[in-house]
């Protein structure tokens, strides 16, 4: 791009380009600049008087350059140019209506002058201010100065071939493209090529090379030597903060040596300078940091290992059944030699691959080994069952080989594939960053631990269509396996879930599922399939789901999203079976061709696309809508979308979209929409973070474009952790206080009409308890509280509410299997409202424990209630822990709380309690 350009701008960013349009304040003001997103793309910017709108400008293969006015446009836009030029001067001299712009093309916007103070040098007189090259000269060192006004004197060169190799040089120069080049660094290269190289071949020597050339190429790069002098600077902190950590280790004498920590150097000694010593130090700097870490690391862990084996250093033996029929059997579990002996069968730990509890009957549990044989043991209670899991699962997590896995990081794609063909290899579907990607991804280019698909009008095969997606991961992470690990279908709707090689001796307790909603529900071109299991301790469930067509059937679709919701049946061998199914599941994925449409005016819709205005068009969005009432998706987060709607595009094409569907019964009008999601929902202190949330433009065979979302989930722990040595919480230990919970007094509110005349009672449920714990009844009241409710999307129309609160006498005592903090911290207490008439379900939520028994917690609470998946109420209340000594905390000013509650024919809420 030429200096004569004056709308071009070489490299700012899309912020500064809009104030610079902005600051203009003309209608038609436009420039030009490098996409700060998409490598090797163009993009124009017009101010059309209230907004800026940009468009992009992509270079094709065949050095063309391809205009991108928008969607909803005529085909005439994406012509091609020979040059950025010729696009602008098409453009001003065409209608900009029919081009898809928003505005003319009439003042361009130059880009801004840099005026820089210009010091006298004694030794460059002859340089005058005012000139652009002059200016970037100034900036330039004395030394570099000198060099690059040299003029060749040596006869050497002058007989030599030099010149006219030189000349050569000059003469090429002039057809080199500076477009990608800031102009500061042309103007100095330009003048080494006429006179600086002089200088670098008259004192050329090998130990020095080329100085004039490293001189211009340290100066441009100026600001990276400050970087790499601050970059210096952190790594000493950072190795400061290892060697200290190091240093102060207090290991017990005989367990372990201390590695020595090598000091890294930071002072300069060399007497080399430039950018290459600097950046070759700062690599050293950072591989040295990256070895003392990992010494580090290592270190810490195998002092917490040592530190846990002499805690539980005791040969532990416990009495076990293989069935009904048999007599006892002993187990022997040896902590320090990682050994388990059972009967004749003596084996190491690494022969154990996973330990399945049996969910229904809290005194069985399979042991499944290496090599996939399953032995099916029963213990003499809950208590004895645990207690060995625990046992086990310490020892393998002491002598492991392997490491934990933190988080999970997943993959959820659905697409409606028109029932057509692949028309891209399908590894584009995983791509996360390019032209055809569209929306946001914080993630780098690393393999997924679980891949979920989702398709509708899918018209291939389940085993074609596994095998494509294995290869296609092959192909997008060489040197990864996937495996296959469920397929559900029902028609042409399919979900099939993949999980990393790496991770599947976690999987345990697979089971899929579907529910046919077509016509007389049970045709089942529409419906959802299902897949759930666990991960270590975590269970996971992804549902993929074809909801009813066309705008005006909204509430056809929200009866099918219940019936789904109801009769899915996944999670049902639990404890959880009668919650709901965002209730049962640590992590719930619902993605789907979902068809809800936007409640808007055609052409105002495709305003917005081409604006990009997409918080605008998410006003009408009817799934947005329903779920902000709390009647679908509740407690369902999604991530911000900022892609245009992914229907309904004309097939081949995604330039536009196709407003008028023929069909045999009549023409159907489909304004573009948000048809195609993807939900995630987590318990309380489960943590699920949206790493991505885009469509994906390459496949164009179908009307529809592929949704990805991709997060980063946490784990719930498999077992409960000893605490290290230096603990001085003694609740902790084995040998400590055991344990009890008690609610001091808890109140509900349900969203309801009901005159019924019975009393609510509450029911809790949880692996904590060996049965599941009931309170005492409670006389319910209906009145209108609606504005003391802590949560504001309980503030309805609809304010009448049932209100019942239990004291302390009317809550049992609960009794943990085992009564410790780490392992009661871990948990989680399901909690159902039920009328003691009828016993029908009113209500139902999820209370984590983490950081509710300590005796510096939070003990009030509140949480939403929920009934048949949709907001109904919420509970408040407030816990205590006991114990054999009795409460282990100091009963302060708080017990007003309780006495409040607790007080006869009360009615009174309080308000300013905490939310959990």
């Amino acid at each position: 791009m030429g200096s004569r350009d004056n709308w071009y701008h070489a490299s700012i960013r899309r912020q500064e380009a809009e104030f610079l349009l902005q600051q203009s304040g003309k209608y038609g003001a436009f420039l030009m600049r490098k996409s700060d997103t998409v490598e090797g793309a163009y993009v124009l910017s017009i101010f059309n008087g209230n907004k800026i709108n940009h468009y992009r400008i992509v270079e094709t293969n065949f050095g063309y350059y391809k205009f991108h006015a928008g969607v909803g446009t005529s085909a005439e836009q994406n012509m091609s140019f020979d040059s950025l030029s010729a696009i602008i001067k098409y453009m001003s001299n065409s209608d900009s209506s029919k081009l898809g712009l928003l505005a003319p093309l009439l003042w361009p916007i130059p880009p801004p002058v840099i005026e820089e103070s210009i010091s006298s040098d004694s030794e460059d007189e002859d340089i005058t201010e005012g000139s652009e090259e002059n200016s970037i000269l100034n900036e330039c060192s004395p030394d570099l100065r000198r060099s690059l006004k040299i003029k060749p004197t040596s006869k050497r060169i002058k007989d030599s071939d030099v010149m006219a190799v030189m000349r050569d040089f000059y003469e090429n120069l002039g057809d080199s493209d500076f477009t990608d080049i800031d102009r500061s660094f042309e103007i100095l290269f330009r003048r080494y090529i006429e006179s600086g190289a002089f200088y670098d071949v008259e004192q050329y020597d090998e130990s020095s090379g080329m100085c004039v050339l490293q001189k211009i190429l340290e100066q441009s790069c100026r600001n990276l030597m400050k970087e790499l002098e601050s970059f210096k600077a952190h790594c000493k902190l950072i190795d400061a903060l290892i060697s200290d950590t190091a240093a102060k280790m207090t290991l017990e004498p005989g367990l372990m040596t201390p590695v020595p920590m090598d000091k890294i150097q930071y002072s300069d000694n060399s007497s080399s300078t430039g950018i290459k010593p600097m950046l070759n130090k700062c690599a050293g700097i950072s591989t040295a940091l990256d070895t003392k870490m990992k010494l580090c690391f290592k270190q810490l862990s195998r002092r917490q290992r040592v530190q846990q084996e002499c805690m539980i250093d005791q040969t532990t033996e416990f009495k076990v059944k293989e069935d009904r029929l048999r007599g006892n059997t002993r187990i022997v579990l040896d902590p320090r030699k990682g050994m388990l002996r059972w009967g004749k069968l003596e084996c190491c730990h690494d022969a154990i691959k996973r330990l399945d509890k049996n969910y229904k009957d809290q005194t069985k549990m399979t042991i499944i080994f290496m090599d996939d044989k399953k032995r099916d043991i029963i213990f003499e209670d809950s208590r004895t069952r645990e207690t060995f899991f625990q046992t086990l699962s310490q020892i393998k997590h002491i002598h492991r080989s392997e490491t934990d896995v933190p988080q999970l990081s997943v993959f959820c794609g659905t697409w409606n594939m028109g029932e057509t063909e692949l028309d891209k290899p399908l590894e584009h579907l995983f791509d996360e960053l390019g032209d055809h990607i569209v929306g946001y991804s914080r993630r780098k280019k690393t393999p997924y631990d679980i891949v979920a698909i989702g398709t509708q009008e899918a018209d291939i095969n389940d085993k074609t269509w596994i095998d494509i997606l294995k290869r296609a991961l092959r192909t997008h992470y060489p040197g990864v396996n996937y495996v296959h690990l469920a397929t559900q279908s029902i028609l042409k709707i399919r979900l099939i879930v993949l999980v990393n090689a790496a991770h599947m001796n976690k999987i345990s307790s697979c089971e899929t599922s579907c529910v046919r909603t077509g016509v007389a529900g049970m045709v089942g071109n529409k419906g959802a399939v299902g897949i759930a299991f666990h991960f270590g301790a975590t269970m996971l469930s992804f549902v993929s789901c074809h909801l009813a067509a066309r705008a005006e059937r909204r509430s056809k679709r929200y009866a099918m999203y219940h019936e789904i919701c109801a009769n899915l049946n996944l999670g049902k061998k639990t404890k959880f079976s009668s919650f709901d199914l965002s209730n049962r599941f640590h992590h719930v994925f619902f993605l789907g061709d979902m068809n809800y449409r936007l409640e808007a005016d055609y052409q105002r819709v495709l305003e917005h696309i081409r604006s990009r205005d997409y918080p605008e068009l998410l006003r009408a969005d009817q799934l947005k809508m329903d779920q902000d009432s709390g009647s679908i998706f509740y407690g369902y987060k999604e991530g911000p979308i900022h892609f245009p709607p992914t229907y309904r595009y004309r097939r081949g094409g995604r330039d536009d979209y196709v407003y008028i569907k023929y069909k045999s019964t009549g023409n159907v009008h489909n304004v573009p929409s948000y048809c195609d999601r993807v939900l995630a929902h987590s318990i309380p202190n489960m943590r699920c973070e949206q790493t991505g949330y885009f469509c994906n433009l390459m496949f164009k065979a179908s009307d529809h474009a592929p949704v990805v979302a991709t997060y980063n989930v946490s784990m719930k722990h498999q077992f409960w952790n000893n605490p290290d040595g230096n603990s001085t919480d003694t609740d902790d230990s084995p040998r400590g206080d055991c344990l009890k919970l008690r609610f001091k007094v808890i109140e509900v509110r349900i969203k309801s009409r009901s005159s019924e005349s019975s009393a609510f009672y509450l029911k809790f449920f949880s692996y904590l308890f060996e049965e599941v714990i009931q309170s005492r009844p409670a006389p319910r009241i209906l009145a209108d509280f609606s504005q003391e409710l802590s949560r504001p999307d309980l503030h309805t129309s609809f304010c009448n509410y049932n209100v019942s609160h239990w004291g302390w006498d009317d809550l049992p005592e609960m009794d943990p299997i085992l009564p410790y903090r780490g392992y009661i911290s871990n948990e989680y207490i399901h909690i159902q409202v039920r009328s003691t008439g009828s016993d029908e379900l009113y209500g139902q939520g999820v209370l984590s424990l983490r950081n509710r028994i300590t005796s510096t917690a939070e003990r009030t609470f509140a949480i939403p209630l929920t009934c048949n998946e949709e907001l109904c109420g919420e509970l408040r209340g407030e816990m205590g822990t006991w114990g054999m000594s009795g409460p282990t905390a100091a009963n302060d000013g708080e017990l007003s709380f309780s006495e409040r509650l607790s007080a006869p024919n009360t009615t009174t809420w309080i308000r300013n309690t905490t939310s959990s």
